[in-house]
């Protein structure tokens, strides 16, 4: 049960003994009573011990009754106040509501009447305390599905030649009405940093950008920008530049406020990503030799709207011809080319996700002649895209306290499906990843910061420092004190 703290000010002792010995016999496990002789003796002890209730006298030496309020409520706005008056004066009455006082009593009361006011402000600092903490549990659970959110906003983007209905349902959820974001894509030199290091790159976005991150994506990694900001990007790339993972160039596309335009943005991205050799951040502009992405987009939907219908002939044609426009744009860019091919097949096995085989097999027809492995992806892409989304949740998340049944819900699948599609996909069990990110993460922070051990265990989800040393010690064969002596010498 919470207790909760009483202050009264009056400057008669007798008045003061009468209510502690009234307080303590009605509320003996509810209440911690205090008292105060006169105003400024009121307004010294409050900072001390925080009263949730004040009992206070008009009439006292020094600072009356009102002033003290007034002084109280610039540093305690959410106390509860009770005055306590032998004069019923209408001036100290309107001057008590004006200061939104709890109630209002006239000396001499009955000792119930005090009582039931008290029952009452206990009421209200209950419901109070309930409300906040409701509050704060949405918060959490909010905090808990941010990493999901982000990941369903970026996905939304990519499908949208598909379900553009997903993303557009979404845009009101990260931009206010009349708001514009941006996406840019960066990437480096080698994809070293998704294995290497996929959470150090995506903290340091955080850090520099107002943004949403998205998982990596063959090799890049989307992100959503929430303010224009083209020197803090700059700022970005030279930072990611200076990890030792290779040179990070990034893609900028143009502001958009709503589906269309937000996809248009990440389109651009990729064509300025594509586009940034000798510069590490390249800004999409409507120059002649930039690709009209705008008709791209329109062949897209062309080419999913015949293959949902069955038209295997006339979406091949739309394919080739977007191979070939992509193509043109990245006459030197042939990975560049093949990461979209791979792109617009996953959506593309989305879209025909309702014919079942018979729509995969369409892709498969349409997929001869021109990339084997490319057609075998598709076959893979339920496995791949759910192994995805954990990693990329995981990757997020991994500093929360998470369970297997956390983690499932955060994907949508049962515990049971996600530990057998995450182990045939990756070869080791959801938790094992989840330890080995842990326990990477800690060596990056042993290595590169002044936090203590205790500190980078509660960092990288562990409340038990003593357990991420024995994991630790399991994993690597090294001892943290070991490894943060290392890098102190060098």
């Amino acid at each position: 049960m919470t207790v909760y703290k009483v202050l009264a000010s009056d400057d008669e002792q007798i008045v003061l003994d009468s209510f502690r010995w009234i307080l303590q016999q009605t509320f003996p496990d509810r209440l911690e009573i205090h008292t105060a002789r006169n105003g400024l003796e009121a307004i010294r002890l409050a900072a001390e011990i925080k009263p949730d209730i004040f009992l206070m006298d008009i009439l006292m030496p020094g600072l009356n009754g009102i002033e003290t309020i007034r002084a109280l409520r610039e540093t305690d706005p959410r106390a509860l106040f009770i005055i306590l008056s032998a004069h019923n004066d209408f001036s100290y009455a309107r001057e008590a509501v004006s200061l939104g006082v709890f109630e209002y009593l006239l000396k001499p009361m009955e000792r119930s009447s005090l009582v039931n006011v008290l029952e009452a402000a206990l009421a209200r600092l209950k419901e109070r305390d309930d409300r906040a903490q409701r509050q704060w549990a949405l918060l959490e659970r909010v905090e808990r599905l941010e990493p999901a959110l982000e990941q369903a906003y970026i996905h939304a983007v990519i499908d949208y030649r598909a379900e553009p209905e997903n993303l557009e349902s979404m845009v009101p959820l990260f931009l206010a009405s009349g708001a514009s974001g941006f996406f840019l894509n960066l990437c480096f030199e080698s994809e070293a940093p998704v294995i290497k290091s996929p959470t150090s790159v995506r903290d340091l976005v955080k850090q520099k950008l107002n943004c949403l991150v998205g998982p990596w994506v063959l090799g890049r990694l989307p992100v959503f920008c929430l303010a224009e900001d083209h020197q803090a990007v700059g700022e970005l790339a030279q930072r990611l530049s200076g990890l030792g993972l290779g040179t990070c160039r990034i893609g900028v596309g143009r502001p958009g406020h709503d589906g269309a335009s937000l996809y248009a943005s990440y389109q651009e991205s990729l064509w300025a990503l594509a586009a940034s050799r000798d510069t590490l951040v390249n800004v999409f502009s409507a120059a002649p030799e930039a690709p009209n992405l705008a008709a791209q987009g329109t062949d897209e939907k062309q080419f999913l709207l015949y293959l949902r219908q069955g038209r295997v002939h006339d979406a091949r044609r739309y394919f080739e011809d977007l191979v070939l426009s992509w193509r043109t744009a990245w006459p030197d860019g042939e990975t560049i080319v093949r990461r979209h091919i791979m792109e617009l097949l996953i959506v593309a096995k989305n879209s025909v996700m309702p014919l079942g085989k018979a729509g995969r097999a369409d892709i498969v027809l349409i997929m001869e002649g021109f990339d084997p492995q490319i057609s075998l992806a598709i076959w893979l892409g339920p496995l791949e895209t759910l192994v995805t989304r954990a990693c990329s949740y995981l990757e997020t998340s991994f500093d929360k306290d998470l369970s297997l049944d956390d983690i499932a819900c955060a994907v949508g699948v049962s515990t049971g499906h996600l530990s057998h599609v995450f182990k045939q996909g990756l070869g080791v069990t959801v938790l094992d990843y989840l330890t080995d990110l842990r326990v990477n993460r800690a060596r990056e922070l042993l290595e590169h910061s002044q936090y203590s051990i205790k500190q980078i265990a509660g960092l990288v989800g562990y409340r038990d420092p003593n357990y991420l040393s024995r994991l630790f010690k399991q994993k690597t064969g090294r001892t943290l004190s070991d490894l943060r002596q290392k890098a102190v010498q060098s």
